[in-house]
């Protein structure tokens, strides 16, 4: 092939860049309605997900304990004690009640040892019976006991039931608090249900219109099917650079072909060589 390209060749790259064009478009619309429609979807479920959770929460709300101490636990509507349960009651009492002190006792242990010096000091003033009391020597244990005879309790009291929670000395300002939750949820039990159930039910109606509300979705599904349905510029673009290429006469064509492969090799070592450097710059020098 000739250096300079026949009219045949020139209107064949037009109609060919052409088609890349339109493809280049076509792929750009179809990929961003795609991911227009994963995002729809990536947000339908994220919200779902959210409002779901918040309803599990919401129905798990009164199964949670308000308040606990020790091995005692305050529910919304009752107290669970050591595998006992007790029904809180509007009006019922809870008391805490502490008993006992701290005390020391003092234990004091005597022994008798022998002195060596004290032997000798005996012996020169009243023979073996002053060497024997002259070497005598009294030692003296002494140990202090600490005995905490502390209780602390806390008693709930309604019109027909009872419960009595042994709790840590030390803690007696939690169970004092302990015992003034139980007061005032036995005083708003139906207030905290009211407001369990209202919460519940608006979750469930929100749920419900988030699943219903798929306008997004399917307004991004039928953009999708749009661009996948009407390929119709780009198919044009390609029949015209096909009927183009038909009037390039073979011979041109074969060499045009063969010389468009070689430029395409020798961009790919060239890349290939770029890279290889790149490297070395950074991994040997």
């Amino acid at each position: 092939m000739s250096q300079r390209k026949s009219q045949a060749i020139l209107n064949m790259e037009a109609a060919e860049q052409q088609y890349l064009n339109e493809k280049k478009a076509y792929d750009k619309a179809l990929t961003d309605a795609n991911l227009k429609l994963i995002s729809s979807q990536h947000k339908h479920n994220k919200s779902l997900k959210h409002t779901d959770k918040a309803l599990d929460n919401a129905r798990e709300e009164l199964h949670k304990p308000v308040s606990t101490i020790g091995d005692a636990e305050l529910y919304w509507d009752h107290v669970e004690y050591r595998g006992q349960s007790m029904a809180l009651e509007e009006g019922m009492t809870a008391e805490v009640h502490a008993s006992g002190n701290v005390y020391v006792t003092t234990e004091t242990r005597g022994k008798v040892g022998v002195s060596v010096l004290g032997a000798a000091v005996g012996g020169v003033v009243a023979g073996k019976i002053g060497a024997v009391a002259g070497g005598k020597k009294n030692k003296v244990e002494t140990k202090n006991s600490v005995h905490d005879k502390r209780n602390l309790f806390i008693t709930l009291q309604t019109s027909h039931n009872s419960m009595s929670i042994q709790c840590d000395p030390d803690h007696e300002d939690e169970a004092r608090k302990f015992a003034d939750h139980v007061i005032r949820s036995s005083s708003n039990m139906d207030e905290v249900k009211q407001d369990n159930d209202n919460e519940i039910a608006k979750l469930e109606k929100e749920l419900d219109a988030i699943e219903n509300d798929t306008d997004d979705i399917e307004q991004a599904r039928q953009n999708v099917q749009y661009y996948e349905n009407n390929k119709g510029a780009m198919q044009k673009a390609y029949s015209v650079y096909q009927q183009a290429m038909s009037y390039v006469p073979q011979p041109q064509l074969q060499a045009y072909q063969k010389s468009g492969s070689r430029r395409k090799t020798l961009k790919v070592i060239f890349v290939i060589l770029m890279v290889l450097m790149f490297l070395y710059i950074v991994f040997i020098l």
